[in-house]
């Protein structure tokens, strides 16, 4: 009776723990895609400046967020979002043509990470 209780807890700890997890990276890439969208409209607004403020507080918010996600995901997934997130504040500084490609494809993946992350019943079991 005694290892169905411990089993039980621990189950439930677990299912905690990937709950959690899942709110945080939602919200986390939920500002990462909103972010990298308010950049374009205002690189492609002629807010250059404003742009490059947004670039770097999106960056910065990356880099926040970056300690935590390497607990609970895969670095994999997470190595090529830092690439991106570094890489658009000087693609702005750098007025850059390559620079709504690289907005989205940080929305795809962000998106996707998000996507892998979602609590499901097939991810619990």
């Amino acid at each position: 009776m005694t290892r169905m209780k411990i089993s039980i807890v621990i189950m439930c700890l677990l299912i905690g723990a990937g709950i959690f997890s899942g709110i945080s990276v939602n919200r986390s890439c939920g500002r990462l895609i909103s972010g990298s969208d308010e950049v374009w409209e205002l690189y492609s607004s002629g807010d250059k400046q404003g742009a490059y403020l947004r670039a770097k507080e999106l960056e910065s918010e990356w880099d926040s967020f970056r300690p935590e996600a390497s607990v609970m995901l895969d670095n994999r997934k997470l190595a090529e979002i830092d690439r991106l997130c570094s890489r658009i504040v000087y693609l702005v500084e750098g007025d850059s043509e390559e620079l709504h490609s690289d907005l989205t494809e940080l929305c795809h993946m962000a998106e996707a990470l998000r996507a892998g992350e979602r609590l499901t019943v097939v991810s619990v079991l």
